[in-house]
């Protein structure tokens, strides 16, 4: 789990569960999320769990099927420790796609080139004191 400063913490959590509202239909999937180390839905084997902050399965397919997986970083968080853990997920094969703060797109494919990290997609987000979230795909 990243070490974020209380503002960011705080903002990270917001972004998680703004994504999975935002993001899924909640009629086809089941969209779990692990914020700020809960672990309520993971991938991979049940003896080396791995939770990703969005989880999406497919409904009435159960915890091993998950379609899709997101990571949320902010603008603290985008650093060697964490690409560790993205390696983990792409290593999974479940689609993984990485939301970073606008304006780190490009230190962030930076990161992800340096170790050789393979994701499904790299999107930006923006949030708003109004509690407006925005989304751009980049990949």
């Amino acid at each position: 789990m990243a070490n974020r400063t209380p503002e960011n913490a705080s903002l990270h959590d917001n972004v998680v569960m703004g994504i999975s509202r935002k993001r899924f239909d909640d009629i086809k999937y089941d969209v779990y999320t692990n914020p700020n180390g809960e672990k309520n839905a993971y991938v991979g084997p049940e003896s080396d769990p791995l939770y990703p902050d969005i989880v999406v399965l497919e409904k009435g397919y159960g915890q091993r099927n998950a379609i899709s997986i997101g990571e949320v970083e902010t603008a603290d968080s985008i650093n060697e420790e964490e690409a560790n853990q993205w390696s983990e997920y792409a290593a999974t094969k479940i689609p993984f796609y990485l939301y970073v703060p606008a304006g780190h797109a490009e230190e962030t494919r930076n990161l992800l080139n340096t170790n050789s990290i393979e994701i499904s997609g790299l999107r930006t987000y923006r949030y708003e004191e109004s509690g407006e979230l925005t989304i751009t795909n980049i990949f």
